[in-house]
């Protein structure tokens, strides 16, 4: 039975509704804390330039004595009035001796800013979409804000692949409307083999800064796991277990990535663009590691999802209601492999490789909460979790499995569960609608805003079917209707 049609409560920080302000009162009590410091900072920095000029000017007069007194006491004096100094600018003007995360080096966009942040919402992302790891939920979570706000999406003519076997080109795009037309890609957020240069053609720059880059890892074995029984990988050795794969060598008949390149050993390292060949050798690993080091602002864990949406939602400077999701591609617990202890040691002997890049940013992650504050991050994780109850009391009627749900709504993959939507709240239609068909949808409304720009009529796809998850069918106009950014 699908609950009734209401409003979601959780309403545009822009309008400064009082159900905003249920929302975001907790973290405007957090920003109390930051704009006490910059002012405590301003004191400081007043306070300092006083004291600087006090030293000065008993320098001058100091000078005026160096006659009178000997040369080892001028010295002294010389070397402990620029001490002096030294720490005073240490204390109001340095970097401090707390380590940063690549977070807090952020600069922010130019003023001025919107409501009570000291930040305005982030549009420019790259976010590499990494298989197995939770990351449909992230995508979903991109999608719906670039629906919202009319972003441009990076988009292949069809599908939902931006290059599967072989790492991402720009050209890929070469004949798209949105290609042709110029428009500028605010999201980056498909799967696709890593290409880091080729990426940065393709996203420009915004006043001579990057976009904001992050992706997601998980526990390489949990991973190969979730890989093996959502693609049901036994088909490819003769139906075998994962236990028996686990304990075998990974030869002949077994081995690695046979009839299905783009699956198997080291998934993360693989759609990071670091082939096979390099698997066996460690020092090569550790490059691509930190090139993923120097290259994403923030790497989030799926092990540690709710702390990784809060530090997503710092990073972006989004609102709760931003980072609201339902858990996608979800398997049924009757659906997953189990397997021995043996074999998973086995599995993580076999995958070192990930769990070097695993283990590196799993460390990492854990600066960055200590770096965000223990008890910052619990009141903002209580906050989540009543946004997300909110979204789950008012948009699912039930989760079931992918069966039971409509042909044009069944998700990709062996045993993964979904949910039937209160169709008849605007607000959750897209919360759990497949990827596939959501990017049609944007595709559609791109190919117009493609068109618009650069007056040329593209054919557009305006099949119905592709909309049937809004209940009746709704037209383009209204879609647009609906989610057309209301902000100033």
């Amino acid at each position: 039975m699908q609950l009734p049609a209401e409003t979601l409560q959780i309403s545009t920080c822009e309008e400064q509704s009082e159900q905003s302000l249920k929302y975001n009162h907790h973290a405007k009590n957090n920003d109390y804390f930051s704009i006490f410091y910059r002012y405590s900072i301003s004191i400081g920095a007043k306070l300092s330039r006083f004291l600087i000029k006090i030293i000065s000017r008993q320098l001058y007069n100091f000078t005026k004595m160096m006659k009178m007194l000997n040369w080892k006491r001028v010295i002294w004096l010389i070397v402990t009035t620029s001490l002096s100094l030294y720490v005073v600018h240490s204390i109001f003007f340095g970097k401090g001796s707390t380590q940063t995360s690549l977070r807090s080096q952020r600069v922010s966009r130019e003023g001025p800013f919107r409501g009570y942040k000291d930040c305005n919402p982030e549009t420019d992302i790259v976010f590499h979409k990494t298989h197995k790891c939770s990351s449909s939920t992230v995508q979903n979570i991109l999608l719906r804000y670039g629906l919202k706000h009319e972003l441009n999406v990076v988009l292949p003519k069809s599908g939902n692949y931006l290059g599967q076997k072989s790492p991402f080109q720009a050209n890929l795009l070469r004949g798209t409307p949105w290609q042709i037309a110029g428009l500028h890609y605010n999201l980056f957020c498909l799967h696709n083999r890593w290409n880091g240069p080729e990426v940065d053609k393709l996203m420009g720059r915004i006043k001579n800064e990057k976009p904001i880059y992050f992706t997601i890892l998980r526990d390489p074995v949990d991973l190969f796991i979730s890989l093996w029984d959502y693609l049901q990988l036994n088909k490819k050795y003769g139906g075998i277990s994962l236990e028996e794969y686990a304990l075998s060598e990974k030869t002949g008949q077994y081995q690695d990535r046979i009839g299905n390149g783009g699956f198997g050993r080291n998934q993360m390292l693989w759609d990071f663009g670091l082939d096979e060949i390099h698997f066996e050798n460690s020092t090569v690993i550790r490059s691509k590691i930190e090139e993923i080091e120097s290259t994403f602002e923030l790497v989030l864990l799926t092990e540690k999802f709710d702390e990784s949406m809060v530090l997503l939602k710092d990073l972006l400077c989004w609102d709760y209601r931003d980072m609201t999701s339902l858990k996608l591609n979800a398997q049924k617990a009757s659906s997953k492999s189990k397997i021995s202890t043996e074999a998973r040691e086995n599995l993580k002997k076999w995958m070192w490789g990930d769990f070097m890049l695993y283990d590196h940013f799993n460390e990492k992650f854990q600066q960055e909460i200590d770096a965000f504050g223990a008890d910052k991050m619990k009141h903002e994780l209580e906050i989540l979790k009543h946004s997300n109850e909110e979204i789950q009391s008012q948009c699912v009627a039930k989760q079931v499995s992918n069966e039971e749900l409509n042909p044009e709504d069944r998700l990709h993959g062996h045993g993964v569960l979904g949910y039937t939507i209160n169709t008849e709240n605007k607000d959750c239609v897209f919360m759990a609608m497949k990827e596939i068909k959501f990017l049609n949808i944007l595709r559609t409304l791109q190919t117009e805003r493609a068109s618009k720009i650069s007056g040329i009529s593209f054919e557009q796809d305006t099949d119905p079917s592709k909309f049937m998850t809004l209940g009746t069918h709704i037209s383009l106009d209204q879609l647009k209707s609906m989610y057309k950014f209301k902000g100033p």
